[in-house]
């Protein structure tokens, strides 16, 4: 099978939503679903190979999560917060400059490129950045945090009586 003989999934949302199925309605290989949860939700993610997230502007990003812990490599632009703490680039993913379609295309033929240990070894990065980035250690950092910040006040007070 050749790359065009390929279905390409989308799942849309917002305002993207009129141009992919734009698109559809030009390409029988591309096919929209709306808003999808449950066990259709974890359908789609296993007939998935690649997310796509190539959003102008995403402040976190909880889709990212939710592909990487499908196993699945998530190419994201510059703009979605995620990138930052749960893709490698290049490992198990890539981060792309926001708007540059160029990029975005050389960033999916670099993931077809892939051989199967280069596919076991994003799972597995994505896995131990997911860990990392947990709600637990979530809080853990902030109630560190605040544990630096009475110290901090503490030091702050003793250095003023001591004046």
């Amino acid at each position: 099978m050749t790359t065009a003989d390929k279905t390409a999934t989308f799942k849309t949302l917002g305002l993207q939503r009129e141009l992919t199925e734009a698109a559809a309605a030009r390409d029988p290989r591309v096919r929209t679903f709306g808003h999808l949860q449950g066990a259709p939700l974890e359908d789609a993610y296993r007939q998935t190979d690649v997310l796509v997230v190539p959003s102008l502007y995403e402040p976190w990003g909880l889709v990212v999560h939710e592909g990487l812990a499908h196993g699945l490599p998530v190419i994201l632009t510059d703009q979605v917060g995620a990138g930052d703490d749960l893709i490698d680039d290049g490992v198990n993913g890539f981060v792309v400059p926001t708007g540059s379609s160029q990029a975005l295309a050389d960033a999916m033929q670099a993931i077809s490129a892939w051989a199967p240990e280069q596919w076991r070894r994003a799972a597995e990065r994505s896995q131990d950045l997911l860990e990392a980035a947990s709600i637990e250690r979530g809080v853990e950092g902030f109630v560190q945090g605040c544990a630096l910040a009475v110290q901090h006040r503490r030091r702050l007070r003793e250095h003023k009586r001591g004046d």
